[in-house]
């Protein structure tokens, strides 16, 4: 899906991702979902988007740690904030039982 004008910042993240996967920062990726409370985050997420105090609330955490976390999920450029102040995947996530695609 190519960007247009309306929504180009939308998708920058995609050529950045391409970018960062060229420039073997792969690793990276994977490394910062192996955390459980980074992928905790992402998983929650993935279901809706969220300010840091409702996942704070929802997963038991204190709002640093939280804030902690998006921050190197952002830094993977898997997570967003908007406007409003809300956390969003800029990934689409698939999954079942015995998969976790994500694209």
């Amino acid at each position: 899906m190519k960007p247009n004008e309306n929504n180009k910042d939308k998708y920058e993240h995609y050529n950045n991702f391409d970018d960062d996967i060229n420039n073997n920062k792969l690793e990276n990726i994977f490394f910062e979902l192996g955390y459980h409370q980074r992928l905790d985050i992402f998983l929650k997420l993935a279901n809706k988007t969220s300010k840091i105090s409702t996942l704070s609330k929802d997963l038991d955490l204190p709002m640093p740690e939280i804030h902690r976390n998006i921050i190197r999920l952002q830094n993977v450029k898997f997570v967003q904030k908007d406007k409003e102040g809300l956390f969003h995947l800029l990934v689409k996530l698939y999954s079942n039982k015995y998969h976790l695609l994500i694209f």
